[in-house]
């Protein structure tokens, strides 16, 4: 038997500007106390065994506070300036508290000596309740709601040898509805949106080769959402926020391949490869104006087509301090993603989202024991920036006149960190 026990405790107090714009048109203090407790109990067989078993218990308690003032300097002439005064301000006051509780298990039988079979299963349960305050218009009064799901999964492993491992495994996942603490109304507040589904196919491999120099990974996968939750920005000004809804349905699947491979004592080189298909299937979005839109064919926000990563690294020994020395680099290239589910933005701007070679250096010490590393690296040496976020603010920054012409846009942008230089020492004892 093993038991997990966790306390989590957080205090935060912060003054910052939500926008980042240079005068500071937005000011928000917020003030958070977050306690979580968990508990994990598993019960298990011995190893080595034709037949294995796993099985547990979970219990998990959050308790969240959060209270926002934002107040607000907007510039004179601009759409927002003629909506609130200047130093207006509005309270978000918010208690959520949320109780999660599982139970699950997992064994595996040997068919044959390479053949196994593994099923499981998950019963998971979650309630979250609480209230929330926005002052002086909305509040949604106490609510509570409650999710449960069962959640199965089947595995058949064949290793016909040590340097060969073979697998498919169909799983179905679950993620708990909730509500919407950015809503704008007092329904809005106190409706929960639904909980998330996805059923996962999976075919891959694992092979050893040249002695053991040599592992290669590769799979192909396949995962249908149902209710798949979705949050984005919505600059209506009546609704200014952050918003959760439901994709009916939603399709991803993909490849991926990984490779590691030390092809002399002193050298270890790798590569990764993933290829990811994400569409909705099915999703009808209701506007801030009652119509519907349909987003199914689209593809999912935040979702690259494909990404490539390659690395090597080189050490050799250094008799003088009784260690080793490394360095190594690696590369980074990701294709463009899409921000919003209508799949509008403009062209121009997709480009500027790749990581277009994305290049990290590091040089190091590394002790004949590992007790001590001392590393030197450089992230990103190229200094590319890649867009990461992209929400329409064109409501709060623009004057009438530029409202008026739908060529018009004014966006809160954020990139990737740019070159990055540092040290970093590991002690262990």
């Amino acid at each position: 038997m093993t038991s997990i026990t966790g306390y989590r405790s957080v205090t935060a107090s912060l003054t910052y500007a939500p926008l980042g714009d240079a005068a500071t048109e937005l000011l928000s203090d917020q003030q958070v106390k977050d306690r979580q407790y968990s508990e994990e109990i598993h019960f298990a067989s011995p190893t080595g065994r034709r037949f294995t078993w796993l099985g547990g218990l979970f219990f998990l308690h959050v308790n969240r506070l959060d209270d926002d003032l934002y107040t607000i300097f907007p510039t004179p002439g601009t759409v927002i300036s003629f909506l609130y005064p200047p130093g207006g301000q509005s309270a978000h006051n918010q208690e959520v508290l949320t109780a999660s509780r599982a139970v699950f298990g997992e064994a595996t039988y040997a068919l044959r000596d390479t053949l196994d079979l593994t099923v499981g299963g998950r019963y998971s349960s979650e309630r979250r309740s609480g209230h929330s305050e926005v002052t002086p218009t909305e509040a949604s009064g106490p609510y509570a709601h409650s999710w449960s799901a069962f959640t199965p999964k089947a595995t058949v492993s064949f290793k016909p040898s040590s340097q060969l491992l073979a697998y498919a495994t169909v799983a179905k996942g679950f993620t708990s509805g909730g509500f919407d603490a950015s809503a704008s109304t007092n329904a809005g507040l106190r409706t929960p949106f639904n909980p998330e589904t996805v059923l996962n196919y999976e075919l891959g491999t694992k092979i050893t080769a040249l002695d053991r120099t040599l592992n290669i990974a590769a799979s192909a996968f396949l995962a249908d959402y149902k209710n798949l939750q979705r949050t984005a920005f919505d600059s209506t000004p009546s609704v200014n926020a952050y918003r959760t809804t439901n994709a009916a349905k939603a399709r991803v699947k993909g490849i991926e391949a990984e490779l590691a491979w030390l092809p002399a004592k002193w050298l270890t080189v790798g590569a990764a490869y993933a290829y990811t298909d994400a569409k909705y299937r099915e999703y009808n979005a209701l506007q801030n104006d009652g119509s519907i839109i349909s987003y199914s064919g689209n593809t999912l926000p935040q979702t690259p087509k494909q990404q490539v990563h390659l690395a090597g690294e080189v050490t050799t020994p250094w008799s003088t301090v009784g260690g080793s020395v490394f360095a190594g680099a690696d590369y980074t290239y990701r294709s463009e993603i899409q921000f919003v589910d209508a799949n509008d933005t403009p062209q121009a701007i997709l480009e500027k989202t790749r990581f277009n070679g994305i290049v990290n250096l590091h040089l190091g010490l590394r002790s004949s024991n590992e007790k001590f590393v001392f590393n030197l690296f450089a992230k990103n040496v190229s200094d590319k920036r890649a867009l990461v976020s992209f929400p329409d603010f064109t409501p709060y920054f623009a004057t009438f006149q530029e409202l008026g012409n739908p060529q018009n846009h004014i966006y809160l942008t954020r990139y990737t960190p740019g070159r990055i230089i540092g040290v970093m020492i590991t002690l262990r004892q």
